[in-house]
């Protein structure tokens, strides 16, 4: 298993995959940065009305504090897709593993 597709699996975040991680310092910690990119066979749903959107409306990256990983803070780097949902308008998409 290469190490994007174990640290993937590890991350649980269903229906995104590692598309790249890197390390970097701050002060004197260790950060490692992964960013985690939408499946594009994956249906987005909209987080309002929960149902399937099936538009894409705008992407922004986001950057979210996640668990530590052995001696590194981990941060991701997250792309949040709002979805043109026909019945709620332009939303974010439903994550189920990422809190609002």
């Amino acid at each position: 298993m290469a190490p994007e597709e174990c640290i993937s699996a590890l991350g649980g975040w269903e229906g995104y995959e590692l598309c790249g991680w890197r390390q970097k310092r701050r002060d004197e910690s260790r950060w490692c940065v992964l960013r985690p990119r939408r499946e594009r066979s994956r249906p987005a749903h909209c987080s309002s009305s929960w149902r399937e959107a099936p538009a894409l409306h705008d992407t922004q990256w986001r950057t979210v504090r996640d668990l530590p990983m052995v001696e590194h803070t981990v941060e991701l780097e997250v792309p949040r897709v709002q979805v043109a949902c026909p019945h709620r308008g332009a939303k974010l998409e439903l994550l189920g593993w990422l809190d609002p």
